[in-house]
C-alpha cells in the first residue's frame, strides 16, 4: 500500500471517530488535527515532507469538503505553524494529532475521539 492510501485510509478513519464538524472551528480544528496524524504516519514510514503535504490537502478535499484552492492555503498555513511560536494554538493542535495517529495506530480509537472532543471543548473555552 502506498503511503498515500495510508494517509487517505487513517484522515478517513480519524474524521468517523472525531466525526463531522459541526461549524467551520471545528473544521479548522480537525483540518490541524489531521495534518499532525498524517505527519506522524509520514514519520513512521519515512514519507518526505512534500508527500505528507500532499496528503493532507487530498484528505482536506475528500474528507473536509474543502476545494482544492483554499485547503493548499490551509496547508500551507499547517506547515508555517509548526514554527514554535508561530500560532501556538495550532502548532498545539498539530501535536495532539501525532499522539492521536499513535492512539490510532495502538487501535485505541475513543483515545482519538476523546483527544479531539478535548481539543473543541478547550478551544471553545478559550474562546
Amino acid at each position: 500500500m502506498s503511503f498515500a492510501e495510508e494517509a487517505s485510509g487513517l484522515a478517513r478513519a480519524v474524521v468517523a471517530l472525531a466525526g463531522r464538524p459541526a461549524d467551520e472551528l471545528e473544521r479548522q480544528l480537525l483540518a490541524a488535527f489531521l495534518f499532525g496524524a498524517v505527519n506522524a504516519l509520514a514519520l513512521e514510514r519515512g514519507a518526505q515532507p512534500p508527500e505528507a503535504h500532499g496528503a493532507t490537502l487530498a484528505a482536506l478535499v475528500a474528507e473536509l469538503g474543502r476545494a482544492p484552492g483554499p485547503a493548499a492555503e490551509e496547508v500551507q498555513f499547517l506547515i508555517e505553524a509548526t514554527a514554535p511560536g508561530y500560532h501556538p494554538t495550532v502548532f498545539a493542535v498539530i501535536h495532539r494529532g501525532m499522539e492521536g495517529y499513535y492512539s490510532w495506530a495502538e487501535g485505541d480509537g475513543p483515545a482519538v475521539a476523546g483527544n479531539f472532543a478535548d481539543i473543541v471543548r478547550i478551544v471553545r473555552e478559550e474562546a
